[in-house]
Parts: C-alpha cells; sequence; structure tokens
C-alpha cells in the first residue's frame, strides 16, 4: 500500500502531510491534478456502468442491487471486525 501511495506522490497526485492528531501518521489529500484524473476516471467508469447495467431487466437490476448490498454490508462487518482485533 505504501509503495501505491509514494508513487501518487511522485506523480502529484496526492500530497500528504502529518497528522495533526497522531504523531507518527501522514494524512493524504488530493491535489488538483489529482480530482481532475478521478473525475476522469470516474467519467469512464460511468460509461462502463451504464453499458454493463444496459443489458438487465428491472428485476435484474433489482437483484443485483440487493446482493450487492449484502455483500457492502459483510465488508462493514468484516473491516469493523478487523480493527476490533487489531488486524
Amino acid at each position: 500500500m505504501n509503495q501505491i501511495v509514494i508513487a501518487l506522490e511522485r506523480r502529484r497526485l496526492i500530497q500528504r502531510s502529518p497528522s495533526q492528531t497522531h504523531g507518527r501518521t501522514m494524512c493524504a489529500r488530493l491535489t488538483a491534478k489529482g480530482a481532475q484524473l478521478l473525475a476522469a476516471c470516474d467519467e469512464a467508469t460511468l460509461r462502463v456502468e451504464q453499458h454493463l447495467l444496459a443489458a438487465l431487466s428491472p428485476v435484474e437490476l433489482e437483484t443485483l442491487h440487493r446482493v450487492l448490498s449484502s455483500c457492502v454490508r459483510s465488508l462493514g462487518k468484516a473491516a469493523e471486525f478487523d480493527e476490533a482485533v487489531g488486524t
């Protein structure tokens, strides 16, 4: 993960600064260049999602939404568990 952050910083997509509340923690924020790239990625992703979902019926869309929502809840519970046990 640290290598990804370093690469993003080198490309001037993020800027890191020390945390005001945690001595050894670095906070990362998008730069204007990073925000511009993120917006372009969001736009491209939206087009792919629209194309992908266009073939689904309303019932299939509802089923997909229900299943994905369940997955998101499971991920949230897993993250809470990991945080509770310190992993």
